[in-house]
């Protein structure tokens, strides 16, 4: 829960099987953010424009993940989902 003046992280706590789960469930599009802990523009992403009031507000219509892709768990899919950079 966000503490006041603090928004919700809009971010899905959860995996990528439960975030499409809860995507059917709540008749929602599923947004991916894949991301690498080297990758400068994620980073600025992260730090800058993720933050924005705007950009939360979007991303909380959506069941929004995020996704490092060079991580054990992260590499299967972004190889499911063909991402050939970062950010994508």
């Amino acid at each position: 829960m966000a503490s006041a003046g603090v928004p919700a992280s809009p971010w899905f706590d959860g995996g990528y099987e439960d975030a499409f789960a809860q995507a059917r469930a709540s008749q929602k599009l599923v947004f991916i953010d894949f991301w690498a802990s080297w990758c400068p523009p994620c980073k600025r992403l992260e730090k800058e424009t993720f933050p924005h009031p705007e950009v939360q507000a979007e991303l909380s219509r959506m069941v929004s993940l995020s996704i490092d892709a060079e991580s054990p768990t992260g590499m299967p899919l972004a190889k499911k989902h063909r991402v050939g950079g970062y950010p994508t």
